[in-house]
């Protein structure tokens, strides 16, 4: 099977999906452990400390519970009929996944804890956002990102690093602009607040991926190439679906004219990509085949 182009797709695709979620997942346990041991052994401290990291928490949450569910049902759709019979492990995965998106905390409450916390924490300076906007505003505006990628960043995770920098921007720019205009309604802006937390999760998650394929590509990793074409292929996927989000937001605060200028503006912030994701996806995939499996 791993021969036909649209197969070899899904073998990539559930690859990177996996490796960001990985990604994140551990990002945000070390996080929250080192905030846990470093609060000593007041348990109060401790919980205090964790709380921190609830916007990562609800994330991980949100991002790794929808990757499983996509990646088990692209597994049944590779098996076609066969992956519905319960003789087959994958039907049996297909079905137990579901749950995952709704207990816990549903998915759709994750993300308006994930935005919701920010705003707030935002307004309670907490989270210093305010200070670094007005240089966003202005970086956004003249429609001109700067190399974000230092000298010593690999040559195949450049645009990947300057994909993750320029979504962080161009999302704070939509997100605060969209908070300033419901400040006084925003608990009952819930469509405004999911964009939000879908620009948060898809950030945090083609941010942690590249981390991690630049942690790999330092240490002298043997795979070091696996890291960074999982890493190139998920923040390309990541990127239109952060991009997406943003356009919601835009959408929900300005109106006619106002809109198609914003949403122009943004989109020519962010720009487009360079790489084209087909021979990436291919390459990975043949990877993903030869080891039988997810390549780490």
């Amino acid at each position: 099977l791993n021969g036909f182009g649209m197969i070899k797709k899904k073998l990539a695709y559930m690859a990177a999906d996996v490796y960001a979620a990985e990604a994140l997942a551990f990002r945000t346990v070390g996080l929250v452990e080192d905030a846990r041991l470093a609060a000593g052994e007041d348990r109060m401290a401790q919980l205090a400390a964790i709380e921190e990291y609830a916007i990562e928490c609800s994330i991980a949450k949100v991002y790794c519970s929808e990757v499983l569910g996509r990646n088990v049902d692209e597994g049944v759709q590779v098996f076609g009929g066969y992956g519905f019979m319960d003789e087959y492990p994958i039907s049996h995965a297909w079905r137990d996944a579901r749950i995952n998106r709704i207990f816990e905390g549903t998915n759709e409450v994750n993300r308006l804890v994930t935005s919701g916390t920010l705003f707030r924490r935002a307004m309670e300076n907490k989270i210093d956002l305010f200070s670094v906007f007005p240089e966003i505003q202005e970086q956004v505006a003249s429609g001109v990102a700067p190399d974000f990628a230092g000298t010593e960043t690999p040559a195949e995770l450049r645009e990947s690093v300057n994909l993750v920098e320029r979504t962080k921007r161009a999302a704070i720019y939509c997100v605060m602009n969209g908070a300033m205009k419901y400040m006084s309604t925003m608990q009952e802006e819930q469509e405004f607040l999911e964009y939000a937390a879908n620009a948060m999760i898809t950030t945090f998650a083609a941010d942690s991926a590249v981390a991690r394929a630049l942690d790999a590509a330092r240490s002298g990793a043997a795979n070091a190439h696996t890291h960074a074409l999982m890493a190139q292929v998920a923040t390309l996927r990541l990127f239109d679906e952060a991009r997406l989000a943003m356009e919601g937001a835009l959408a929900m605060t300005y109106d006619g004219q106002e809109r198609r200028d914003e949403l122009a503006k943004v989109r020519r912030y962010l720009g487009d990509p360079e790489a084209v994701i087909v021979p990436l996806q291919r390459e990975l995939a043949g990877i993903v085949a030869e080891r039988n499996g997810y390549p780490l």
